[in-house]
């Protein structure tokens, strides 16, 4: 971490908020076209600054984990280019479109599934209250019958001794105790299950909404005049494959002009999200294997890695970010001033 390092991030943390201000001064909210692209810049800082964050720490154990968050730097930088590259207004809106529904269409999924988890607690506990109450029924009626045999069995069913019956405790008082709480239980749940239902309908709203919208119509044409084949472009579309056509982010990159981006770092940074690095957990020492933190002389030279990846992929594109939203003034103090920080003694 550099000095170099900081003055960069604090000219783009200040330019970001002057930008956006230009872009809402006067209205109630900027356009989507106009401030995607700062959205999606915005997005690499916040991750760099979370990254900064876990190499400050100087735990060993953290510094693999930062490999997750510059892979999605990298695929960030790849976005802001290719929408900024041309046809610069349909990308961006395109990006929204496609963003705003993924998530919602995943929060109707996971709120599904969460209501089903839910109900099915619900239909538990009042199975369980169905027994207690049949349960009941039984002692009350051996009660009157004066049955002590099935009194006595139903008292030890529930838990009680001999001393805890000449105590003057009785299977009446945990039965009631079991029932409040049962009774709770089915309450909080039911309540649940109508909280989760009503968010989900939100979110259902929204994609009625915005699968309607007319300012979307020619994204949704784009959409509709995918081709059949590959066939992966009709069933699994993205803001990037409309037009052009683009299959993947491996694409993407070619289109760009950045595979060997794609193929060196993230390649490697890829291996923490599909979770093929656990062997790594494991550091040889005087030729003994021993966990990774269990080694007082490792460090957290993966995050101090992920973070100055990070800075070199800020560096590459803030050129073209600033250029884009007519900051060249900016652009050139910036240049101007990261050059006289490298050549200071």
């Amino acid at each position: 971490m550099t000095k170099a390092d900081d003055y960069l991030l604090t000219f783009t943390n200040q330019i970001v908020k002057d930008i956006y201000k230009e872009l809402t001064e006067g209205k109630d909210e900027p356009e989507i076209q106009k401030v995607m692209p700062l959205l999606l810049f915005k997005t690499m800082l916040d991750k760099i600054h979370t990254i900064k964050l876990l190499a400050d720490t100087g735990e060993s154990r953290v510094g693999e984990s930062t490999f997750s968050i510059a892979r999605t730097i990298c695929e960030c930088k790849w976005y802001l280019l290719y929408m900024i590259k041309s046809d610069s207004d349909f990308r961006a809106r395109a990006y929204y479109y496609f963003s705003r529904l993924d998530e919602a269409k995943s929060q109707i999924a996971k709120l599904t599934y969460l209501a089903s988890v839910t109900q099915g607690h619900l239909t538990d506990r009042k199975q369980d209250l169905k027994h207690l109450e049949e349960k009941i029924n039984m002692y009350d009626k051996a009660v009157k019958e004066n049955d002590t045999d099935t009194m006595g069995m139903l008292s030890y069913d529930q838990g009680l001794s001999i001393q805890d019956l000449l105590a003057g405790k009785r299977a009446t008082y945990i039965f009631e105790e079991k029932k409040e709480l049962l009774n709770t239980y089915i309450v909080d749940l039911t309540a649940q299950i109508v909280d989760i239902n009503k968010r989900k309908q939100g979110f259902e709203q929204r994609v009625s909404v915005l699968e309607s919208n007319p300012d979307f119509a020619d994204i949704r044409t784009e959409i509709a005049n995918l081709p059949a084949k590959p066939a992966k472009l009709r069933q699994f579309p993205t803001w990037y494959s409309l037009k052009e056509h683009i299959q993947s982010v491996r694409q993407l990159t070619i289109r760009l002009g950045l595979l060997n981006e794609y193929d060196g770092s993230y390649g490697t940074y890829s291996q923490d999200i599909h979770i093929l690095n656990a062997t790594k957990q494991i550091r040889l020492k005087e030729d003994k294997a021993v966990l990774k933190d269990e080694d007082s002389s490792s460090t957290n030279a993966e995050a101090l890695e992920a973070y100055a990846f990070s800075i070199s992929v800020l560096s590459s594109i803030v050129g073209d970010f600033l250029t884009h939203y007519g900051k060249d003034v900016q652009k050139e103090e910036l240049e101007k001033n990261m050059a006289k920080i490298y050549t200071e003694k």
